[in-house]
């Protein structure tokens, strides 16, 4: 084989996630969840005081109920 080092779709698309986290926000989804921080407005996130629902959220996005509200509510804007 080559020189390049072959890797699973998986593994390049969450390549492609971090990278494109880290450009918008400074740091990955991971990072945010280990600090316990918001990724977008870099507040703290109190999972203790969260609903089910929103802990799922962040689990996924990173993102506090705020952001992940005015996210949502921008795409959906968008997709009308």
């Amino acid at each position: 084989m080559g020189k390049f080092k072959q890797i699973s779709i998986e593994q390049q698309l969450d390549n492609w996630r971090n990278d494109l986290a880290v450009a918008l926000f400074g740091m990955t989804n991971e990072e945010a969840q280990r600090e316990g921080l918001c990724i977008c407005c870099k507040e703290a996130v109190d999972q203790s005081s969260m609903a089910d629902e929103e802990k799922q959220k962040y689990e996924v996005h990173a993102l506090c109920p705020i952001c992940y509200s005015n996210h949502s509510v921008a795409w959906d804007r968008r997709k009308a």
